[in-house]
């Protein structure tokens, strides 16, 4: 459980420390105070990426040359960890004053699951928000797929830079390859086993929520293979085509995950109120398939953006039960609701980048 939290120069907040006590937090004010940013700090914290943006840049404060954010995390055995990151040239991560070089050290630590408007995009968006739905859900619990797709992305970054060149090098081409194989058979694996777990998930859910199933995800392995020793050899088929198009055409990255409802693409013929629920249903999902552990409840920081005002009561109720195996819950509202299940929640105003507990 998060039990402070201090900002220097985050999105619009320039000096901000908090201290926490609840496991339930309401953040109230206006759109564009403020609420949204504080609960992208806290999944930064967690995971080293926002729930907005791609960009890193975009979260420093305006005319600011970088960011800074500490929490302190109590884990319920007598002690708090401290994790600090610090944005500018460079990145600085450090758990208790001790400095980490590796971003699969530092993750973990707090395990954050967002729920926001713009989560309807993994079911009707484009093949990469999937894609980064799926990895982000992966990467939270297992510290050997961050790995393997940092290193694979690293590599085709130079790679495709290569293949960019008027006159690419063929053996600087495949140096890289080796690698990317290796860890494409790690990447791919993951994906699949993770793709049954969460279709196995999506219809309990679905069943207990709106009495019937359906749902179905189908990976479509763009490399057609998960064995190591085929890539090297597609590699080595395709880098005449790789050259010609400018960039590596095959691999993890130009992976699909075509969902389905009652044999329906929802991507294609979804209605928005399918897409929206499939999509809550996902995160649901993904927070239950975290919470298998008790390790993990006790570390779980669920965030709440603004996706409970269109649910009937039963439906609200029920997302609530979800939530509430989490270590500790934030919602935001432009205006602090009456249900029930608020009533001991600590309440955070938030106006013009200010918060003050009510």
């Amino acid at each position: 459980m998060i039990k402070s939290l201090f900002l220097r120069d985050f999105r619009n907040f320039t000096e901000v420390s908090l201290s926490f006590e609840s496991k339930l937090n309401i953040l109230a004010g206006e759109n564009g105070q403020g609420k949204t940013n504080l609960l992208e700090a806290i999944f930064f914290t967690g995971m080293l990426r926002s729930f907005r943006t791609s960009k890193v840049s975009e979260m420093k404060r305006i005319s600011s040359s970088g960011f800074y954010i500490s929490c302190e995390n109590d884990s319920g055995n007598n002690w708090a960890n401290k994790l600090e990151i610090e944005y500018g040239e460079l990145r600085k991560l450090k758990i208790d004053s001790c400095i980490v070089n590796k971003a699969s050290e530092f993750i973990r630590n707090l395990v954050t699951v967002a729920f926001s408007p713009d989560d309807i995009s993994i079911v009707n968006g484009n093949s990469r928000m999937r894609r980064r739905f799926i990895d982000m859900s992966i990467s939270i619990e297992s510290p050997v797929y961050m790995s393997a797709l940092l290193q694979y992305s690293e590599a085709l970054l130079s790679r495709n830079r290569l293949l960019r060149s008027p006159y690419p090098d063929v053996r600087m081409l495949k140096a890289f390859e080796p690698m990317m194989a290796e860890k494409a058979s790690i990447i791919t694996k993951y994906r699949s086993d993770y793709c049954e777990l969460l279709k196995k998930e999506m219809n309990s859910i679905l069943k207990d929520y709106q009495g019937n199933a359906g749902f179905d995800i189908k990976y479509r392995n763009s490399s057609g293979t998960f064995s190591e020793s085929e890539y090297i050899e597609r590699f080595e088929k395709e880098r005449n085509k790789d050259i010609s198009r400018k960039m590596t055409t095959f691999g993890p990255q130009t992976d699909e995950f075509d969902m389905f409802l009652n044999s329906k693409l929802l991507r294609s013929f979804g209605s928005t109120g399918q897409c929206r629920l499939i999509s809550l249903c996902l995160k649901m999902a993904e927070l239950n398939l975290l919470l298998k552990t008790e390790e993990n409840i006790k570390k779980a920081v669920v965030l709440v953006d603004d996706v409970t005002g269109e649910l009937d009561s039963n439906a609200r109720n029920y997302f609530f039960n979800v939530i509430n195996r989490a270590g500790q819950t934030f919602f935001t509202f432009t205006s602090v609701p009456e249900d029930k299940y608020f009533k001991e929640a600590s309440i955070y105003n938030v106006k013009d980048g200010k918060i003050t507990q009510k």
